[in-house]
């Protein structure tokens, strides 16, 4: 394994290095993880990839000056452009978990680099979350997303009383109170919210790059997944020519580690 970085306008880019196969596979991770979330499909992938694993900006390395000026998907092809001349790589591949999986879509949409595979784990961004948008988008609801950071009790009200409406499912809820439970990590929602805000990949234009250039799919969901459902990929997958999906049973979690695990895994 090797740690390197890509500096590019300011922002600086972690990522660890795996494997030694004649393939690229860049990965991004989820909220709350980090770059070395993917070990596990090294044993599965190290002999025909080399995996290129980044930490998302608010995690691990990677830092990004201000929150409030959000990420472009200009800068993260820039960076992939940068990588494919730094590790001289040519055959590339993408994998994306949760949030990473946006950010993989984001890229792919945007990027003229030839891209063979995609690899997407309950990938986020898919379909529009109210919340989120609504969090991050309307200045004045930002002023008071920011103002949660130290005044938390609001966000507890509405949260239990959603809950109590049955307008969110428990998991879900856990899932939201333990991302929110102390100032550290609420800075942390905030500003990982806030910087990705601008990557919007709809599904048609997605399903049009895949569609035309012929990108192999392969998708893995939790069968018990509360916070990315296969209702919430449907409208990427319906508009698709061919993919391949396979639904585990497990949650959002675990994912990665029991994709690892799969005997069905081929990619």
């Amino acid at each position: 394994m090797e740690s390197k970085f890509i500096n590019y306008k300011g922002a600086t880019l972690h990522y660890l290095k795996y494997g030694n196969g004649s393939k690229a596979l860049i990965c991004f991770h989820g909220y709350g993880q980090d770059a070395s979330v993917f070990q596990p499909l090294v044993k599965r992938l190290g002999t025909e990839y080399t995996l290129f694993s980044f930490d998302l900006f608010f995690h691990g390395k990677s830092e990004w000056k201000n929150c409030e000026t959000p990420l472009s998907a200009d800068i993260l092809v820039s960076a992939l452009q940068k990588l494919t001349v730094q590790e001289n790589v040519s055959d590339i591949n993408l994998c994306g978990y949760s949030l990473g999986g946006k950010v993989v879509m984001s890229i792919l949409k945007n990027s003229k680099i030839k891209i063979n595979k995609l690899l997407l784990i309950a990938p986020d961004g898919i379909q529009t979350n109210f919340w989120y948008d609504l969090a991050t988008y309307p200045y004045w609801a930002r002023k008071i997303f920011k103002h949660t950071i130290y005044h938390p009790f609001w966000f507890y009200i509405t949260i239990n009383a959603l809950e109590k409406m049955a307008l969110l499912d428990k998991g879900v809820v856990k899932f939201a109170k333990s991302q929110m439970n102390n100032v550290s990590n609420r800075k942390k929602v905030y500003s990982t919210w806030l910087t990705y805000r601008k990557l919007r990949p709809t599904p048609e234009s997605l399903a049009n790059k895949i569609n035309e250039e012929e990108i192999q799919l392969v998708m893995y969901l939790g069968k018990y997944d509360r916070i990315i459902t296969q209702q919430s990929v449907e409208p990427l997958l319906k508009r698709l020519n061919q993919f391949e999906l396979f639904m585990l049973n497990t949650g959002h979690n675990n994912l990665i580690k029991e994709v690892a695990k799969d005997e069905l895994f081929v990619f």
